[in-house]
């Protein structure tokens, strides 16, 4: 019971996630004011004058979708075979955990970030990253011993 909840915690999550995104292709402005606001909040780079396109928002979107019905497979919540999910699974907890980890070194390994992003990233962007990949990796190893019969 707790994997599939788990696993449905993480649709929600990622769902909304999705939906910001969703709503800032549309030119959605919240959390900020204006474009630069929110340039200033979830992207940090203070080369940006404008969001990124909007086709690459909704892709950014779609992915994000598709990796909240990722976990709610490896969950078993919808049926899917084991060997895929935990594929899946392992490979986008790893994106999420290398977005988690690099989020840490911005200013080191990318661009130099701006407030208020820079707090942002740090207190909940990176850390909410390395809780999904967790959260990914805690359903497909226990999707897998689950398999394999070793608890009843």
């Amino acid at each position: 019971m707790i994997i599939k909840t788990i696993a449905v915690l993480l649709f929600i999550v990622l769902i909304a996630i999705a939906g910001l995104h969703a709503y800032w292709s549309m030119g959605g402005l919240w959390p900020g004011a204006s474009e630069r606001e929110l340039i200033d909040t979830v992207v940090g780079d203070p080369r940006m004058e404008q969001m990124p396109a909007r086709e690459a928002t909704l892709v950014v979107a779609a992915l994000l979708i598709l990796s909240g019905v990722i976990a709610i497979a490896v969950g078993g919540v919808i049926p899917a075979p084991v060997w895929l999910t935990s594929l899946l699974g392992i490979g986008v907890g790893l994106v999420f955990f290398a977005r988690g980890v690099a989020g840490f070194f911005f200013e080191k390994i990318a661009w130099e970030t701006v407030e208020p992003f820079t707090t942002m990233n740090l207190r909940f962007y990176s850390p909410l990253c390395l809780v999904i990949a967790a959260g990914f990796f805690a359903l497909v190893a226990a999707r897998l011993y689950f398999k394999q019969g070793k608890a009843r």
